[in-house]
């Protein structure tokens, strides 16, 4: 029980639990719908028809969901294990460098960081070479409730041209203490 993600968790990477965040969809989709029902029912006085493509409507898109979310998991489980072996901890995440954002794998050895996004090239940082780390709950537009954590590294030039290079974790604290680890030492 203890591994299970929380909403915020299955919210930032959605392609990791394919099938909560579908149930999420559903039952978000059939909310806004009573409470558009319920305000037709306040304006009218009356009890408003149902139309038919309200019962489509969150099977439709509730079907989409998972079929993205289960094509977007499948394409990073197999960057995945593209991935250098040795990893004190992998996880999905979602990346960001320079003005990308994507779904992407990120992995910590006892001397690097190796962030693989889906698009692009994999980034592999030394972890003496970060000189700062930023914690934030909300980056890039995107909320990070809960256990959840976006990680801003700032690293030298040479080690990565991307003048924003960051990931987000479904479970922040278990990267915490695994990052701030080489910061300890003195």
């Amino acid at each position: 029980m203890a591994n299970r993600p929380g909403f915020w968790g299955v919210c930032v990477v959605p392609w990791a639990h394919p099938y909560r965040f579908t149930s999420y969809v559903f039952v978000g989709i059939c909310l806004l719908l009573a409470f558009l029902w319920g305000v037709g029912y306040l304006a009218s006085g009356q009890v408003p028809s149902i139309p038919w493509w309200w019962f489509i409507l969150p099977a439709s898109l509730s079907a989409l969901s998972l079929l993205t979310s289960l094509g977007v998991g499948f394409l990073v489980k197999k960057v995945g294990k593209k991935l250098p072996e040795g990893a004190l901890l992998r996880s999905p995440c979602k990346v960001v460098h320079g003005i990308w954002e994507t779904p992407g794998v990120v992995q910590i050895t006892p001397d690097q960081l190796v962030i693989k996004p889906l698009a692009g090239r994999e980034i592999s940082v030394p972890l003496p070479e970060i000189s700062a780390i930023t914690e934030h709950r909300w980056y890039n537009g995107s909320p990070y409730l809960g256990r959840t954590v976006f990680f801003k590294l700032t690293v030298p030039d040479g080690v990565c041209d991307d003048w924003r290079l960051g990931f987000g974790v479904e479970d922040g604290e278990r990267w915490r203490t695994l990052l701030y680890a080489p910061c300890d030492v003195t």
